[in-house]
């Protein structure tokens, strides 16, 4: 089963290097990663946290939250190892969708999907109107556009395990 995923995205570019919890760059000049002050495996970690906590004490049905840190810059290499997130490339992000959908089994109907996104355009709009940041959510850290693309992803994976289960159901009725 999958819950929802909280999606971290970030444009660096250069070689990087995920470990265990820690964010490293690449250093020239020692020729070794060193670790840099925004961890961004943390914080990928700490939103999909702070995404499942608000999501449950709301009552939502949502088993937990994946932590995911996208890549999107075409310049950055990313090196991972044993990572407590999952870490994409953007050119990773199709077959990612096509080979994690086949593991999944619904878990959130429409209604739940509709539920959930609402809770959290929510929450994006509340904290945004007490705290005047320019584009962060103090509790999330993250922007209303991933907020939104969180719920997409949920949407988009509950429609397309739905298509399987219709492609399931109508070859069951008319056989081999």
């Amino acid at each position: 089963a999958t819950g929802l995923w909280a999606i971290e995205v970030t444009s660096l570019g250069g070689l990087h290097k995920a470990e265990g919890a820690h964010w490293l760059a690449f250093n020239p000049g020692a020729i070794a990663f060193e670790p840099v002050e925004l961890n961004l495996v943390e914080r990928a970690r700490q939103s999909g946290s702070a995404i499942y906590t608000h999501l449950h004490r709301q009552n939502m049905p949502v088993p937990w939250v994946n932590p995911l840190l996208l890549c999107i810059n075409p310049k950055m290499d990313v090196r991972v190892e044993d990572t407590p997130v999952a870490v994409l490339n953007r050119a990773d992000i199709p077959g990612f969708i096509a080979n994690s959908a086949k593991a999944f089994e619904q878990i959130l109907n429409v209604d739940d999907v509709k539920t959930v996104s609402e809770s959290l355009l929510t929450l994006s709009q509340t904290s945004t109107a007490k705290v005047r940041r320019p584009r962060r959510l103090p509790t999330l850290g993250m922007t209303r556009p991933e907020l939104i693309v969180i719920g997409l992803l949920a949407l988009m994976n509950v429609c397309l395990l739905g298509g399987f289960a219709l492609l399931i159901w109508r070859n069951t009725l008319t056989g081999p």
